[in-house]
Order: structure tokens, then sequence, then C-alpha cells
């Protein structure tokens, strides 16, 4: 439990230290931008990552909002995957993909919907 109250207050802070909290108040669109990354909780564990990419091309790749890009970076460690550099045993660095501290299979919500359901 103090793990996830660690991890909120991370992003709270994330956000107030680079201007976005105030911002997400006053701007509907970029409110609604942040909330797409928040949607994704209600999709299929099998698909949260491939649509993560997709929103993050779209918002951040396109020109669309560069300030959003540490908060998609951050939310893509915290919960999607995280992209880490490992030394290979010849010197050599090698790209391996890592769980997220909370992979989208702790967080979605879209069973448990659709039992309700």
């Amino acid at each position: 439990m103090s793990t996830i109250r660690n991890n909120y207050n991370t992003f709270c802070k994330l956000f107030s230290q680079t201007g976005l909290q105030m911002r997400y108040r006053d701007d509907e669109v970029f409110a609604l931008q942040v909330r797409c990354f928040t949607a994704l909780a209600f999709l299929p564990t099998a698909d949260i990552t491939q649509l993560f990419n997709e929103l993050k091309v779209h918002i951040i790749g396109n020109d669309i909002n560069h300030d959003l890009e540490p908060f998609v970076r951050y939310f893509e460690r915290t919960y999607i995957q995280r992209n880490v550099l490992v030394r290979l045993v010849d010197g050599h660095f090698q790209q391996q993909v890592r769980p997220a501290i909370f992979p989208p299979a702790i967080w979605s919500v879209h069973q448990r919907v659709i039992e309700v359901i």
C-alpha cells in the first residue's frame, strides 16, 4: 500500500513541478489528452501496450503536445513497461524491455467491469 501511495505522490509532484497541474485545470483539451491515458485502464490487458504506444505517437510524436512528454515517460515506466540499457559481457549495450513497476495486469479494470455488467 505504501508503494502505491509513494507512486501517487511522485505522480502529483511531477504534475505540480512541471506546471501541468494548473494547465490540466485550465485547458480542457490538455485535460482530455491526460484522461486518455487513464482510460487505458478500461481496455483488455492484452491491448493496453499497443494502444498506449499509438496514443503516445499521436500526442507526442505528432507535435500535438510536447508538454506531456515527461508525464508520458513517467506513465510508460510506471504502468506500461521499462526500456533499459543492459551492459553485455562483451562490453556492448543492449536495450531490453522490463516489466513496469505496476504492469497493466495489476491496474486494468476491464475484466472486473465485464463481470459486473
